[in-house]
């Protein structure tokens, strides 16, 4: 009886260390992690060329500021009248209240996707262009 119970016990745990359902649930788990880190990194590099842009364009006079005041928050005006512009042009980019938050970014960055800009979620002057301002 000892022994068949050990024997019982061996195929069990032989079987459920050898589930593929795991190995593929931990491949996935990889994956997706890995993609996460790629989109980060692009996002991230997307914003440092858009910020490099910015400032050779004022460097060179084709500028006189960035699309940031001095204290790093996008103007207001500038926000309210994209805002209005992606509502006008059917993408919602919630409350019209000049602030660029999370629904005024995915607003910009869908317009951008359907107009085949850049997608960067950004205010940037070919967007602004698009948009008539």
């Amino acid at each position: 009886m000892k022994r068949f119970l050990l024997v019982l016990f061996a195929v069990a745990l032989g079987a459920a260390l050898t589930t593929p359902a795991t190995a593929d649930t931990v491949g996935q788990k990889i994956k997706t992690g890995v993609q996460k880190t790629k989109d980060a990194a692009n996002r991230a590099e997307d914003k440092i060329e858009d910020k490099a842009k910015d400032v050779k364009d004022r460097m060179l006079g084709r500028k006189t500021e960035g699309p940031e005041d001095h204290h790093g928050a996008m103007k207001n005006q500038d926000v309210m009248a994209a805002q209005q512009a992606l509502k006008d042009k059917g993408r919602d980019p919630g409350m019209i209240d000049g602030k660029m938050g999370r629904r005024t970014r995915a607003a910009l960055a869908d317009y951008q996707k359907g107009e085949g800009l850049k997608v960067t979620g950004r205010l940037d002057d070919d967007t602004r262009a698009k948009l008539g301002m």
